[in-house]
């Protein structure tokens, strides 16, 4: 299943649900904030652990924190009539204009995999 294949069913789960009269840009955009703090409750007070031995001990609890995260971006952004095609587009878009090792050490060797992803005017979104 891709990702446009998830945040389908999950937007016709909601919808089936009837969540969506609840699922404004306050409650929502608050909604991802407590989970991603909820999700850094996992790495609180580990300083001396080693982080690969609280990841694996910890692991089913940090996916479902990223599952809800997740969820909840989707929510956010169909009720903000931004699409999952959109949306999954501009992912790829910042991951090469912000992370390419073009811009971190000015040679050309961003990955073929997502060379050929088209560059979104973010101004200028699906509604």
């Amino acid at each position: 299943m891709d990702y446009i294949e998830m945040a389908e069913i999950i937007a016709q789960f909601r919808d089936d649900e009837e969540w969506k009269k609840s699922h404004n840009t306050i409650n929502l955009s608050i909604s991802i904030v407590s989970q991603a703090a909820s999700l850094l409750e996992c790495f609180k007070w580990v300083n001396n652990l080693n982080p690969t031995e609280v990841i694996e001990s910890r692991k089913t609890e940090i996916t479902e924190k990223l599952a809800d995260i997740t969820t909840s971006i989707i929510y956010l952004g169909s009720s903000l009539g931004i699409s999952q095609d959109t949306m999954e587009a501009f992912v790829f878009s910042k991951i090469i204009k912000e992370y390419s090792t073009t811009n971190l050490t000015g040679q050309q060797e961003t990955s073929e995999n997502i060379t050929n992803v088209k560059t979104i005017d973010f101004k200028h979104h699906e509604k």
